[in-house]
């Protein structure tokens, strides 16, 4: 459905949890291709609970599973402030491009 919203060339995102990525890949229905999926762990060492897939309409590169992204410093939550790992705190909170390796 979502490839019929997109223009040639234009690019699908999504944010979903990691089990529903063979959901995700039957619902791109052929359609879209060059595929990335860029899984989101919350500690290092931790299995990635969250992934963003981005899907190209018409797109014929192969399919990509890029490295986690961790998304906190440290092994656990030692107190009350904020864990975010820098760059992942410059996006959330200025809006900074988030990494992402093509």
């Amino acid at each position: 459905m979502a490839a019929r919203r997109l223009a040639p060339g234009g690019w699908l995102t999504l944010i979903q949890r990691s089990a529903r990525l063979p959901e995700c890949l039957a619902g791109l229905d052929g359609r879209l291709g060059s595929i990335s999926v860029l899984p989101l762990s919350a500690r290092a060492g931790r299995v990635p609970e969250t992934m963003i897939l981005r899907a190209r309409k018409d797109g014929r590169a192969p399919f990509r599973l890029l490295a986690p992204l961790v998304t906190h410093d440290g092994t656990r939550h030692e107190s009350d402030a904020e864990s975010h790992a820098p760059f992942i705190c410059d996006v959330l909170r200025n809006a900074a491009p988030l990494p992402w390796v093509d």
